[in-house]
């Protein structure tokens, strides 16, 4: 994977992790209504540690099961959630709830690309020891 292409999935990883975190997972940890400077502190502290994972999973030599695992999972699960949040607002702009679609789908994605990108790297190893 080439430069450019590990700092843009670094980031895109970063940027989920940040928005996962800040509006899941502080309403899961601190209730209705949380404190905005601990869910701000968390949120960077989980989006940096989550870029960083990125970065050095995917550098050279690295085992290719685990960076396709965090490839397929943090790619798929910011591409369900872009669609299924954004998605209801503009087809179906009366919708009250179509937004939910994307909260409560980016975790189903995450699971299903990492399952799948699991599958991808087991299999390229596989056909590297062939050879």
């Amino acid at each position: 994977m080439t430069t450019l292409a590990r700092t843009v999935f670094a980031g895109i990883v970063a940027v989920t992790a940040f928005f996962c975190m800040a509006w899941l997972g502080c309403a899961l940890i601190f209730g209705a209504d949380p404190p905005r400077t601990a869910c701000l502190a968390l949120s960077i502290a989980c989006a940096a540690a989550a870029g960083t994972a990125a970065w050095f999973v995917t550098l050279p030599g690295r085992p290719v099961v685990a960076a396709s695992v965090m490839v397929g999972a943090f790619v798929t699960a910011a591409i369900v959630f872009v669609v299924g949040f954004f998605g209801p607002m503009i087809f179906a702009p009366d919708a009250n709830q179509g937004p939910m679609l994307g909260l409560f789908g980016a975790p189903v994605g995450f699971l299903v690309g990492g399952l799948v990108g699991g599958i991808v790297g087991v299999v390229r190893v596989m056909r590297q020891r062939q050879r």
